[in-house]
């Protein structure tokens, strides 16, 4: 009898506890229902984002990205430039060898001063012709000649001066000159090779007009306003963000170029390429990613 009563007992105490389980998960999700269903406070609304989120990347933009390609071939003789370097503009980078060039310079300037001297001798004997045809003691063809030797000098003086300029502007192609201040993103040649003209040499970037170009899902297109405001952050500046503006809203969609770093993410989706200016001062790098927040401005 003791046994049966302690079964019935227990028997009776678990259905009490079930009971009161279950009473409590009913409670539990009826208020987790009215919760949700309930309107949000204002400051929690206010505090919800609402912006266009996208990723995008540091780029130069048209103009501070240029490529130094030989206008004459050569020999590298120097190598004045090492990438990640800082340049400025007229300083000199590459120098060919410049000595065949040189030579003919040379030589060219050696005539030059040959036909000055000749063309003094000409011009006095021309002077003295003209004297003496005046006074009736010459005849009309020995000034002709004196007149033909002096203009034959000066016409010779021109071509020999043309022909230096012609060398001078070889001489100066074998320097390779920065045409901008900035840092050298790559070096496509080695000492001492051999370039032929048109070959590229070095990429310089000016690092002080970077922008960045953000890649929006074709979805939050109509969102996107030249002008809205955007907030900027980065991987590795956890507690820092700039503040930067939509300047460029281009009017197509291209594929994606970045891989979304959220798996979720769809990759093959169309996006509209947004520039977004930058502020004077920040320490992101040339291709460095980002993720901006666009705020709406519609």
């Amino acid at each position: 009898m003791a046994w049966q009563g302690w079964r019935h007992f227990r028997m009776g105490w678990g259905t009490v506890t079930a009971a009161a389980l279950l009473s409590g998960v009913l409670i539990y999700e009826t208020r987790r229902a009215q919760a949700e269903q309930a309107p949000l406070p204002t400051s929690q609304k206010n505090a919800k984002k609402s912006g266009v989120f996208a990723e995008g990347r540091l780029i130069s933009p048209a103009g501070s990205d240029v490529t130094l390609a030989a206008e004459t071939g050569g020999r590298i003789s120097k190598l004045l430039a090492a990438e990640f370097s800082e340049v400025k503009a007229g300083e000199v980078l590459i120098q060919l060898d410049s000595r065949r060039q040189a030579a003919a310079l040379a030589e060219a300037r050696a005539r030059l001063g040959e036909i000055k001297v000749e063309l003094a001798f000409f011009s006095k004997q021309q002077t003295r012709a003209v004297e003496l045809q005046k006074r009736g003691t010459v005849a009309v063809v020995e000034l002709d000649k004196a007149n033909f030797d002096a203009d034959a000098a000066r016409a010779r003086l021109a071509t020999v001066s043309a022909t230096i300029a012609r060398l001078q502007r070889d001489v100066d192609e074998t320097s390779i000159v920065a045409p901008i201040s900035g840092i050298v993103t790559a070096v496509h040649q080695d000492m001492g090779e051999v370039i032929a003209s048109g070959d590229p040499l070095l990429t310089i970037v000016d690092l002080s007009k970077l922008e960045v170009e953000v890649e929006v899902g074709e979805f939050d297109i109509a969102r996107i306003k030249r002008g809205a405001m955007a907030t900027i952050v980065a991987e590795g500046f956890e507690s820092q963000t700039w503040q930067g503006k939509v300047f460029e809203v281009p009017g197509w969609v291209t594929s994606r170029r970045l891989k979304p770093l959220d798996p979720g993410r769809p990759s093959d989706t169309r996006v509209l390429p947004v520039k977004v200016s930058l502020p004077d001062e920040h320490p992101l790098k040339l291709g460095q990613r980002v993720e901006v927040e666009i705020k709406d401005a519609i």
